[in-house]
């Protein structure tokens, strides 16, 4: 950090904030935090369905960033909250494009984490003049690398998880579990909805560090509005195969030939393993690739927040 510490209020009170009618019937709410002058940047929150992180402002400098956040469609204080209609994936990129234009930024540095980074490299192969630069963490490699992880090859290495993953599916909708919880969520009958949310919030949880962690099991009368809304979108987009045609992120990676690209990325990572991100940075020549030893996917261990820091100044 350029003086060491962070000023009074840099993560909990924004510079502006607002609502961005971006079509549709949605609205999207995003907030800006930092100095008008400094440099802008654009923080792509994860999900699918997750809303803006506010943690993530610590990887910035407050004299250096003019951090903006925004929550995605259905997401965080967005309206309507939980929405999956004219929710797709170009959808949230032209949102990030019509909310540049909105704040009358020139362009911006890029950064997402996650699902967040996946938007953040197609919003830049779509917008390249917009994009200063990329930085992208802890990236998922989609849609059928992703998918071969965790019903596949994960499920192998923790297989109880993936029983407890299945346990709610009839043996008529085990063949494809995905389409039967994407259906569930969306069945007026509220024992279905909370079902597949307890099965989204298995697939995450206790895996963000290099270990897999055993996890309290949710009681289903102790699950929320706003974990049933965010596993309803994470459904929405990995049943729809993240309504990409091609089912992959580099639809125009020669959009990127001359932009700085750096991805940062745990070498442990139970959710989006290393080996996933790694085929997408052979396909673009002038990426970087940072690999933190013992690191697993959650941005905010010392180490990985240590080597996001540098990559953004280096951006």
């Amino acid at each position: 950090m350029a003086n060491g510490k962070l000023p009074p209020n840099w993560e909990s009170v924004p510079t502006s904030s607002g609502m961005l009618d971006v079509g549709n019937h949605h609205s999207i709410h995003w907030h800006s935090f930092g100095h008008l002058e400094a440099t802008p940047v654009v923080a792509v929150h994860g999900g699918p369905g997750s809303g803006a992180n506010l943690h993530h402002l610590t990887f910035f400098d407050p004299q250096l960033h003019r951090v903006i956040m925004f929550d995605q469609r259905g997401t965080g204080l967005s309206i309507p909250c939980g929405a999956i209609f004219a929710n797709t994936t170009q959808h949230l990129v032209s949102d990030i494009e019509k909310l540049r234009r909105f704040l009358n930024v020139e362009r911006w540095l890029v950064f997402g984490v996650s699902w967040g980074a996946c938007l953040s490299l197609l919003y830049a192969q779509s917008y390249p003049q917009s994009s200063s630069a990329l930085v992208l963490v802890g990236l998922p490699n989609r849609h059928d690398y992703q998918n071969s992880w965790i019903l596949e090859l994960r499920a192998s290495l923790l297989p109880k998880r993936h029983q407890d993953f299945m346990a709610s599916l009839s043996s008529i909708d085990r063949p494809d579990p995905v389409a039967a919880y994407y259906r569930k969520i969306q069945s007026p009958d509220r024992r279905f909805q909370l079902e597949a949310t307890y099965a989204i919030w298995l697939l995450e949880a206790g895996l963000a560090g290099p270990e897999p962690e055993t996890q309290t099991p949710v009681p289903l009368n102790k699950i929320d509005r706003s974990m049933i809304n965010r596993a309803k979108i994470y459904l929405h987009y990995w049943a729809n195969k993240t309504f990409l045609p091609a089912g992959h992120l580099l639809v125009d990676p020669g959009g990127l030939a001359s932009m700085p690209t750096i991805f940062v990325h745990g070498d442990t990572d139970w959710i989006c393993p290393l080996n996933g991100v790694e085929q997408v940075v052979a396909q673009i020549k002038t990426a970087k690739l940072i690999t933190v030893p013992a690191a697993g996917h959650s941005p905010f261990s010392v180490d990985m927040t240590h080597a996001i820091r540098e990559a953004i100044m280096a951006a």
